[in-house]
């Protein structure tokens, strides 16, 4: 089985501070299981190291979102969705069972990334990698690595991926 795991949960330094996010859980006993295929949107867009981005309210009628720079505001959302589309392009082609992505990250938060409102935390949503992950793979599990730190969805995802009952 073939996984789509966010990079820095593999090992990969491609952190924001050139930094990992190593899963001991996915490396050493879902590893057994499965093949992975490592995504990094941010890295693709802005390289590493590179500045802390937040996904923010486009309209007060919170009818979308863009993403900025957390110290200068820059609206960065165009270079992320052009590199989540690429993403979204590559798993396209692979046969993958499921996705785990990074909690909190502005572009791969499953349910737990940070919405800004004029420089407050007001609500949580998916990553703009997430959102198109849900959409584009509909049938697949889309998890964070927090959500498989329960054993009812890790097992239920381990189940989805494998083919296993």
């Amino acid at each position: 089985m073939l996984v789509a795991v966010s990079s820095c949960l593999l090992g990969n330094r491609v952190r924001y501070d050139a930094t990992s996010k190593r899963n001991e859980f996915i490396l050493s006993e879902l590893s057994t299981l499965c093949e992975f295929v490592p995504i990094c949107p941010e890295h693709i867009a802005f390289g590493t190291p590179r500045p802390t981005i937040r996904v923010e309210i486009e309209t007060e009628e919170i009818t979308g979102f863009k993403t900025v720079v957390n110290e200068t505001g820059l609206d960065v959302t165009t270079n992320l969705l052009l590199a989540v589309e690429k993403e979204i392009n590559k798993l396209k082609l692979l046969p993958i069972a499921g996705i785990i992505l990074k909690a909190r990250s502005p572009s791969c938060g499953v349910g737990s990334c940070p919405i800004h409102e004029e420089g407050k935390v007001i609500d949580t949503g998916n990553g703009l990698l997430a959102r198109a992950c849900i959409e584009t793979f509909p049938d697949l599990p889309v998890v964070d690595e927090e959500q498989l730190l329960d054993d009812a969805t890790r097992a239920d995802f381990i189940k989805q991926v494998t083919g296993n009952e």
